[in-house]
């Protein structure tokens, strides 16, 4: 999922990803800055922070009280 918002002098581009955990990515640039290189990095950056979490072992579930 990703959303992007338009600002006077910035923009600001999110993208959520992750199965088990959701994670939000949020770049903040200039108006400057062309829009199309900003989604193409960030994209790239989620895919590298996803793969590197999905590697994370995941914690064990802990026996329930009674």
């Amino acid at each position: 999922h990703s959303t992007y918002f338009e600002g006077d002098d910035n923009d600001v581009y999110i993208i959520e990803f992750g199965t088990d955990i959701i994670v939000s990515l949020a770049v903040i640039s200039g108006r400057h800055v062309k829009p199309g290189m900003v989604w193409l990095y960030t994209k790239r950056t989620a895919a590298i922070i996803d793969e590197i979490l999905q590697t994370v072992p995941k914690p064990k579930t802990l026996p329930k009280l009674q």
